[in-house]
């Protein structure tokens, strides 16, 4: 969101942004009902009255205190799961992709939390023994800004694509392409 703000505000001073955090359901209902024009995110199985403009493909990494035990072991899978996970979740589901993977391979990791939000997951982790997988593109633009160490997960995690997502009603819709091209990392 900086990107896109501080872009949006050069070339359209006068436009205002709310930024809102919803669950894919819920954001799809708001779009349903005109109270979003766009969602910014990932959604398998989107219904044809949307349509998805792709962003860019999103990866994932692996954050954790610079101090933590996990920083002078050797990064191995049985490493990762010893660890106490943290996972981002709005619904505060404890289980999500890393899991399925890990069950794929006849794994399990140890989940003791879930935050809805990635900041607080970042501020947990940084404060705590925790250790959270999280977006690539995230990680590196603020896991230092919380001290904390990255690493590549230690299993194949299929990426994501993340896109604009909006109405069919707004198919044709300038605004709605132009917010889109300003979302879109430079």
């Amino acid at each position: 969101m900086p990107g896109l703000l501080h872009r949006a505000r050069a070339q359209a001073p006068g436009l205002r942004f709310a930024i809102r955090s919803l669950g894919r359901e819920a954001a799809l209902t708001a779009l349903e009902a005109g109270e979003l024009d766009l969602a910014l995110g990932f959604i398998w199985d989107l219904p044809q009255r949307f349509q998805a403009e792709p962003i860019h493909e999103e990866g994932y990494a692996v954050v954790f205190r610079a101090d933590h035990p996990l920083a002078i072991r050797d990064w191995t899978l049985e490493a990762f799961l010893q660890a106490d996970h943290l996972v981002v979740s709005p619904a505060g589901d404890l289980t999500g992709v890393v899991d399925r993977e890990l069950e794929r391979l006849g794994h399990a990791r140890r989940v003791v939390a879930a935050v809805p939000l990635f900041f607080p997951a970042l501020a947990a982790v940084a404060a705590s023994d925790m250790v959270a997988t999280l977006p690539g593109r995230l990680v590196a633009a603020h896991a230092g800004r919380f001290g904390l160490t990255t690493r590549q997960p230690p299993l194949a995690i299929r990426p994501f694509e993340v896109a604009a997502i909006r109405h069919q009603r707004n198919a044709k819709s300038a605004m709605h392409d132009w917010l889109t091209a300003m979302l879109r990392p430079v």
